[in-house]
């Protein structure tokens, strides 16, 4: 291993899973058995847009996601748009779910908050997208939650130096209850509805072509403080966790719980 020993190579995801937080004790007990915590999703209609790729937890305030402003009412449009800063050949769009809060009275992350319910993704070389391609269409249907399932969304022979997604209808933001959430429930939803992604990601020859690009948003519930974080730059270790899954794309929800833990930081 060219010189270097295993046991010495230590990545802020390795840490995360395999190890205490200091100043906590606390330790990521997925690390032990992952596949025995997961709960199922139940979505098949899913499957088309998976890419085998989970959203791993990104409570770091440098990678936290895109949060539209609230809104009162989930039938509203709000958008967001990468300006690629010239046409390129567009073989997909990536999007990956926000998992950045953890359930309140449990040390656990959940994830997809946020993300949208009914929404279109177009591409165009103007930036009013005049002409715009349309690369997914999910306005007349609910899309299914993805949780914390990084999905695509391919097109081909489409080129586009803009490319916009515009959520028609949001899903609630999370409540925070005042009892304990017991194991396997999600928390009850709030009155408010937001637009919450944490990248996307714009697939070119294999290459995400968006990182860096500038980031705008309609003027109502677009937020311009947070809107950059779309085209943020990868984490060092990556952006995913990955999790094995069973045949026939079942789908299941990782549940990712922390428990205290005060012996030495685990390294392998």
């Amino acid at each position: 291993m060219s010189g270097t020993s295993k046991a010495t190579h230590l990545t802020r995801r390795r840490f995360l899973m395999s190890s205490t937080c200091a100043g906590t004790g606390l330790l990521v007990s997925s690390a032990v058995n992952p596949v025995a915590l997961w709960a199922d999703v139940g979505s098949q209609s899913l499957a088309p847009y998976l890419t085998g790729l989970r959203m791993a937890a990104t409570p770091a305030t440098a990678y936290r996601a895109y949060r539209s402003k609230v809104a009162a009412n989930p039938d509203v449009k709000t958008w967001v748009q990468i300006d690629l800063g010239k046409s390129v050949p567009i073989d997909a769009i990536r999007l990956f779910p926000a998992s950045e809060r953890m359930y309140p009275g449990r040390d656990q992350y959940y994830a997809g908050e946020g993300f949208p319910l009914r929404f279109v993704i177009e591409a165009a070389d103007d930036e009013a997208l005049s002409a715009a391609l349309v690369i997914a269409d999910f306005r007349n249907s609910d899309f299914p939650d993805p949780w914390d399932n990084i999905t695509d969304y391919s097109v081909l022979g489409a080129h586009g130096r803009y490319v916009r997604l515009t959520a028609t209808r949001l899903r609630p933001v999370k409540a925070n209850p005042s009892n304990e959430i017991p194991p396997g429930e999600d928390p009850p939803n709030s009155p408010d509805y937001t637009l919450t992604l944490a990248k996307i990601a714009v697939l070119s020859h294999g290459t995400d072509v968006a990182i860096g690009c500038k980031v705008s948003a309609d003027v109502e519930l677009g937020n311009k403080e947070l809107r950059s974080q779309l085209t943020r730059p990868y984490r060092q270790d990556g952006e995913d966790l990955r999790v094995p899954r069973s045949e026939g794309m079942r789908i299941k929800r990782p549940i990712v719980f922390l428990r205290f833990w005060t012996g030495p930081a685990l390294i392998e």
